[in-house]
C-alpha cells in the first residue's frame, strides 16, 4: 500500500478539472476539519460532499460549514442504516 498525501491526491483531481476531463470534483466523508484542511490549500474547492445524513444523524455543524463555503451536500442512507434500528 502507498501512502499519498491527501493534497497530491486532490491536486491531481483539480487537474482533471482544468483539463475539461470532469466538471466537479468533490469528497465523501469528510468532517468540518477534514474540509477546513483541504479548502486551506486547494485551488478549486470541492463543489459536493457526500456524507450519512438523516434525522437520526443531522450533522447540523457539517451542514453549516458547507452552506457556508458553498458547498453542495448528498447524503446517503437518508432513511437511516439498520445500524440505527432499534
Amino acid at each position: 500500500m502507498v501512502n499519498v498525501p491527501l493534497a497530491e491526491t486532490w491536486g491531481a483531481l483539480e487537474e482533471l478539472v482544468w483539463a475539461g476531463i470532469v466538471r466537479r470534483i468533490g469528497v465523501c466523508n469528510y468532517s468540518t476539519a477534514l474540509l477546513r484542511d483541504l479548502l486551506a490549500g486547494a485551488r478549486t474547492p470541492p463543489a459536493v460532499l457526500q456524507v450519512e445524513l438523516h434525522p437520526l444523524l443531522a450533522q447540523e455543524k457539517l451542514l453549516r460549514f458547507c452552506r457556508e463555503q458553498g458547498i453542495a451536500v448528498t447524503a446517503f442512507s437518508p432513511l437511516g442504516a439498520p445500524s440505527y434500528v432499534p
